[in-house]
């Protein structure tokens, strides 16, 4: 059984770690709104907790999760010119996936995942920003490759910070 002090470590460690994905999330949000960019989607919410509740993970170094994203998106890209999707209306719109969303999604997701692997840029959310993609909740063109760059570079610059914070508040320098 959890005693009190533990559970007040736990608690500690609970606050201290929200408060850091908070200041994370609301600077590149606020810094999105300044620039009226939106450079935080979706999927900067699971690489912003892998950072701050799982500091020491591979997937949570600067690498994994800039270079992640960043296959993540070249792979929708590319499966979605494979299966003559770029200009398909979105799934997010649509309320319905048609097949060539689906068969880019599936393609898209196993490029994905295959090359991070050798990469050695192991990093699950990039995933999701592939699956905004090739579901058109992010369109496929310059202006969203832009926002990928700045809102990945900003996410990732901002969770090594805040997971240096993480590790040197628990006492765990890396």
């Amino acid at each position: 059984m959890d005693n009190a002090n533990t559970r007040r470590m736990r608690l500690g460690r609970a606050l201290y770690v929200g408060f850091v994905a908070l200041v994370i999330t609301g600077i590149v949000g606020t810094l999105g709104l300044a620039f009226q960019q939106p450079w935080l989607f979706p999927s900067l919410g699971p690489t912003i907790f892998i950072h701050t509740v799982t500091p020491r993970q591979e997937a949570a170094r600067p690498w994994n999760t800039f270079a992640g994203h960043a296959i993540g998106a070249a792979a929708a890209f590319l499966a979605l010119a494979v299966f003559g999707a770029l200009h398909a209306p979105s799934a997010m719109i649509l309320g319905q996936v048609g097949w060539q969303r689906i068969a880019a999604s599936a393609l898209a997701v196993a490029l994905t995942i295959g090359g991070q692997i050798p990469l050695r840029a192991g990093h699950a959310p990039a995933a999701a920003t592939t699956l905004l993609i090739t579901l058109g909740g992010l369109k496929p063109d310059l202006a969203t490759i832009g926002v990928l760059i700045i809102g990945i570079i900003l996410a990732t610059f901002l969770c090594d910070w805040g997971r240096r914070l993480v590790d040197r508040e628990l006492g765990q320098p890396r």
